[in-house]
Formats: C-alpha cells, structure tokens, sequence
C-alpha cells in the first residue's frame, strides 16, 4: 500500500511503523532520534510549503532552510508557530519547543543534529520524551489529515 503525504501529513504513514518497531519498542532510541528530528523538520516544511509559507531564509549571501529554531521560536509574528498553533495545542507547541530548541529543556535537537549530545545522554529521559512527543505529533497530523479526507 503506498501513502500519499497531504498538505496535512508530516511523515508516510509507515515511518511512524519503522519508528515504533525499529527504536520504540526495541528502546533504542539513540540510533534513531536524530532521523525523528530530520524528519519532523522536513515535514513541518512539507506542511508549510502546502499552506503557502516560504520555508527557506536568504542570510547574507546563504540560502537556509527552516529549522526548529525557526519554527519553534516564540516571537511575535512568527508565521510559521501562528501556523502550527491552529492546528497544535499551545502546551503542545511549547513542550517541543523547550525540549527541542531551548537551554533549560536541553537544546535536544542542536545538540543531536550538530553531533553535541554525548551517546549515554541521548537515552535519557528528556530524548525519550521528545521522541515520544514527535511520534504523537506525527500520529495526531495523520489522524487530522484522514478526517480531512474522510476516511
């Protein structure tokens, strides 16, 4: 069976599997988190691509993708959190903000995707909650984008 991502979808259907069957369940969730942070950037940039929302920024003589810290970054006007706030719950939005991009939380997805993180501290509890809250966000876009389409 092949999944069609929509405008709503930020992962096939069978990655969400793969995850929970490959690093979940097998808690090994050190090999796989920083795919989970790849991915729910690349979706998240899916998403907004499909509402209309650039997900590239030119700085200075760089073209730059989105990221997290973009995403996540609670200022005023920030497109692409007003964006995610019609469809997430604020609480929500703010967990994966502080675990994923601030200080306090512990920054997870600078220190993973820039290699930081040392290996026994990306299975504590702060990356299991963060994995854990990213596969909800993915289950939660997917049941939204069915009842979008009426499944």
């Amino acid at each position: 069976m092949i999944f069609i991502r929509n405008h709503f979808q930020l992962i096939y259907l069978d990655h969400i599997n793969i995850y929970l069957e490959h690093s979940i369940l097998k808690k090994e969730i050190d090999t796989n988190l920083r795919n989970l942070i790849s991915e729910l950037e690349d979706g998240l940039r899916f998403f907004f691509l499909n509402h209309h929302l650039s997900t590239t920024e030119i700085k200075g003589s760089k073209v730059i993708n989105v990221d997290l810290n973009t995403i996540f970054n609670d200022v005023t006007n920030n497109k692409y959190r007003m964006l995610l706030l019609e469809y997430i719950d604020d609480d929500f939005v703010f967990l994966l903000e502080y675990l994923m991009i601030l200080s306090p939380g512990g920054n997870i997805r600078n220190d993973v995707m820039h290699g930081i993180m040392p290996p026994e501290e990306m299975n504590s509890y702060k990356c299991w909650y963060a994995a854990l809250l990213i596969i909800k966000l993915y289950i939660g876009f997917h049941c939204c984008s069915l009842e979008e389409n009426n499944i």
